[in-house]
């Protein structure tokens, strides 16, 4: 009988067998210092049981990633994949781009178990379902999450701080004395946290949220055109509108600017994400910077590390963001005091003109 479809034995598998930590294992089999004799011992012995490959780098392993049906037509997964790859190729690693469409109607696609690809271990940005994340989180001695904030708190991950980059931008148009600001999110658990943070921004500033100016859905520009069609027809139109994402602030902006509205003179945009097109969009893009490239570029490094035994570091990772601010907010370039004394200390603050 072939065994082509046997499932690959892996560190969790040795680790489960051994009845020890992955990390512990992982050590073991490195003979790396600090693992007691008889420790070692279980777990080689549990290892050949197996008939365990192992976990050293050698030429031609592999790392995958997780892409979205979009996959590098989307800016800000295009950044993510690009810090995938140079970090893998500087650690020996190959890159493998794995990929599901969804059907014509939708219905669920199966994931494939990581153990049956070929691979190493698998990088899985936030962009796939809830499901397809549920079902690759399931593999956490194989999988690091980038953008997944928290979901899957048994899974190791990389994420970014979406609700104190979401207060800062907030704040920064209730600063510049805006009143009546609308709001477009995007979807799981980012719009959860860009909310909260919107809301408490408003909050402390004294605002209100008003009927008819606040969205969320899918992540696309197309979603922010009708967002803020959307939003000029509430009764009380906004003079300043926060996207949880570039890619919605590009719809919104095209929108605006369709109904003979100015940006920032008659409705200022800011945003989040700093793709590469914000600092060249007509107008230029204020928007909190998130580390995207170096998001992936950590990711690998943590799972090569955990594969190994080298990781030192936490688990679940929360890099900072930082406000650029641009043309499209409205503010003076040269003034950066007021902004910049009210900035939470994980989040800072840059100018561009």
């Amino acid at each position: 009988m072939s065994n082509r479809h046997t499932k690959r034995v892996t560190l969790e598998d040795v680790a489960r067998e051994a009845a020890v930590s992955v990390a512990t294992a992982s050590m073991a089999l490195n003979s790396r210092p600090g693992i007691n004799a008889e420790t070692r011992r279980r777990v080689e012995e549990a290892a050949a049981r197996l008939a365990y490959a192992g976990v050293r780098r050698a030429p031609g392993r592999r790392i995958g990633v997780w892409m979205p049906s979009q996959g590098a037509a989307d800016q800000y997964q295009a950044m993510l994949l690009r810090g995938v790859s140079l970090a893998s190729a500087e650690a020996g690693y190959q890159t493998v781009y794995i990929t599901t469409t969804t059907g014509r109607y939708r219905e669920p696609i199966p994931v494939p178990d990581p153990r049956d690809l070929d691979i190493e271990g698998i990088i899985v940005p936030s962009g796939p379902s809830l499901g397809h994340l549920a079902r690759l989180a399931s593999f956490p001695s194989l999988t690091v999450l980038v953008d997944a904030h928290n979901l899957f708190p048994h899974c190791p991950s990389v994420d970014h701080d979406d609700e104190g980059g979401a207060y800062v931008a907030t704040k920064h148009l209730a600063d510049l004395g805006h009143t009546v600001i609308g709001y477009v999110g995007g979807s799981l658990a980012h719009n959860t946290l860009t909310w909260r943070g919107f809301r408490r921004a408003l909050a402390e500033a004294g605002r209100v949220i008003h009927p008819g100016l606040a969205f969320d859905g899918s992540w696309s520009t197309q979603r922010g055109y009708r967002a803020a069609a959307r939003m000029l027809e509430a009764r009380v139109r906004p003079t300043a509108i926060f996207c949880a994402a570039d890619v919605l602030a590009f719809g919104v902006i095209h929108t605006l600017q369709e109904h003979g509205l100015r940006v920032p003179e008659d409705v200022a945009v800011v945003s989040m994400d700093d793709v590469e097109l914000a600092a060249h969009f007509s107008p230029p893009l204020t928007t909190v910077h998130v580390p995207i490239q170096e998001m992936g570029a950590t990711a690998v490094r943590m799972l090569v590390g955990l594969l190994d035994g080298t990781w030192q570091g936490s688990t679940h990772l929360v890099m900072s963001d930082s406000l650029v601010v641009r043309r499209s907010c409205g503010a003076a370039t040269s003034d950066t005091s007021a902004i910049s004394a009210t900035t939470p200390a994980a989040v800072g603050v840059a100018h561009e003109p």
